[in-house]
């Protein structure tokens, strides 16, 4: 797990630092047009020369994501020292999985998503889809182990959390994940304030009847 989290965490930083390129980049862009014409170059294009930003960290999420789901599946969990069951075996994957969980839900906040690069959707139906099968599993662990360290003010997590969420699952590609996606959303619901829950009751509703 250490080694998911380790190989994750560089295709992040590779990424993060082609963002900041890409920044850098339509600043210059900006400053050189002194014509005022807007570049149609610029935005998402500026991925374009590298096809697998997404395709490295899909295969890591899905090794982390399988093992998740079998032990929920399964409610067991083979260990070299002997076997856990039901809750035992769900709490140990958790804590098991938890730094890359935190690093997961990062990104998935922080990092949105560039659309017009292949593997996109795929990418980004698993990374909610695993984030889902954990809010669905434990919605409690989820809010107070995983959000609540994101930043100092839980609350302020959680109003950044919500819309980026609910905004990647619009790309998802599997019905069984668009399945998913509505289970956390109501599972995940009562932790929600009432001004969060009227500011996204038509985004809910929307997702509910996608």
């Amino acid at each position: 797990m250490e080694f998911a989290c380790q190989k994750f965490q560089l295709e992040v930083e590779s990424e993060n630092a082609m963002r900041k390129k890409q920044e850098e980049s339509k600043r210059a862009r900006s400053l050189s047009n002194s014509g005022g014409e807007s570049n149609e170059e610029s935005g998402d294009s500026d991925f374009l020369d590298d096809s697998s930003m997404y395709e490295k960290k899909m295969h890591i999420l899905q090794i982390v994501h399988i093992i998740l789901w079998k032990t929920i599946n399964e409610s067991r969990l083979e260990l070299q020292g002997g076997t856990l069951v039901g809750a035992d075996a769900l709490r140990f994957i958790l804590q098991a999985q938890k730094n890359f969980t935190l690093m997961a839900t990062s990104y998935l906040i922080d990092n949105p998503a560039v659309k017009n690069l292949p593997g996109t959707s795929s990418f980004h139906t698993a990374l909610v889809t695993y984030v889902n099968r954990i809010i669905i599993a434990d919605s409690q662990y989820f809010v107070q182990e995983i959000l609540a360290p994101i930043h100092n003010n839980p609350q302020q997590t959680f109003s950044l959390f919500i819309p980026a969420w609910t905004k990647k699952m619009e790309l998802t590609t599997s019905r069984e994940s668009l399945r998913i996606n509505v289970v956390a959303i109501y599972v995940l619901l009562p932790n929600f304030s009432q001004d969060l829950v009227a500011k996204h009751f038509t985004e809910i509703g929307r997702l509910t009847f996608h």
